[in-house]
Formats: C-alpha cells, sequence, structure tokens
C-alpha cells in the first residue's frame, strides 16, 4: 500500500512540475486508519493533513534506491536502479476504523472548500487567481 501511495504523490508531482518549478494546482494529504485516525506522512510533512503539492515535492522523508524492472528490447526484463522517494510509511498497527478515516477525510475536506469559497468571495483578482475556473489553484 505505502508504494502505491507514494508512486501516487509522486505522479502528481511530476504532473505539476514546471519549467519553473512545481506549481501549487493541489493540495493533498494522506489519513492513516490503524491504532490512531489522522495525517499519516512522515519526515518534515508529519502531522499535517494537507499540504501544497510543491511542499510535498521538496521534502519527501527520504530517498530510496529501488530497483526496477526494465524491458530489455529483447522480450526480457532487466533491473535498473532508480531513486524512489517516499513521504508515507505504511503501519500496522491496530484495527483500520475505515468510517472514521473516511469521515476525518469528510472533515478535512469540508474544511478546505469552507475556506476556499470565503476567500474567493472576496472578489478579488487574488480570490479567482487561487481558486481557478478548475477548481484548482493556479
Amino acid at each position: 500500500m505505502s508504494t502505491i501511495i507514494n508512486r501516487l504523490l509522486q505522479d502528481l508531482v511530476l504532473k505539476c512540475a514546471k519549467s519553473e518549478g512545481v506549481r501549487d494546482y493541489y493540495d493533498v494529504g494522506v489519513i492513516g486508519n490503524g491504532a490512531v485516525v489522522g495525517p499519516a506522512m512522515s519526515g518534515p510533512l508529519a502531522g499535517k493533513e494537507l499540504v501544497p503539492i510543491s511542499e510535498v515535492a521538496n521534502q519527501p522523508a527520504r530517498i530510496e534506491e529501488r530497483v526496477k524492472k526494465v524491458d530489455d528490447g529483447a522480450g526480457g526484463l532487466f533491473g535498473q536502479q532508480i531513486k524512489f522517494p517516499v513521504w508515507f510509511d505504511a503501519i500496522a498497527n491496530g484495527g483500520t476504523p475505515m468510517c472514521q478515516a473516511m469521515s476525518r477525510a469528510a472533515l478535512v475536506c469540508g474544511r478546505e472548500a469552507s475556506h476556499r469559497r470565503v476567500f474567493d468571495r472576496r472578489g478579488s483578482d487574488a480570490g479567482r487567481q487561487f481558486l481557478g475556473g478548475d477548481g484548482h489553484r493556479g
């Protein structure tokens, strides 16, 4: 599970990467649902519910060396060393209270949506720029 979440975070970072840097099109968070239901990122982002994607890009907990299987062009595979950023580590600890985790996610998203509506209603150019026509920051 942690590899999938870390790969998703990396894919989002890459989609937001432009020549001038990573644009904050998204705020992202990871909610853990073990003994404690709450923010689950590791390293410098630990304890934060939502962070701009540029913070995710610039602050992985660590970079791991992994082996990726790559097509050799002759029908086989070979192992290629890659650097893999890690922001989240899965920790098995107690049950998995999925309903509590979903409720926490709804609370965080609702709070953020409320903040953005208030911000955008100010009618300023900054408000319109902050909340783009497609619903993303930009």
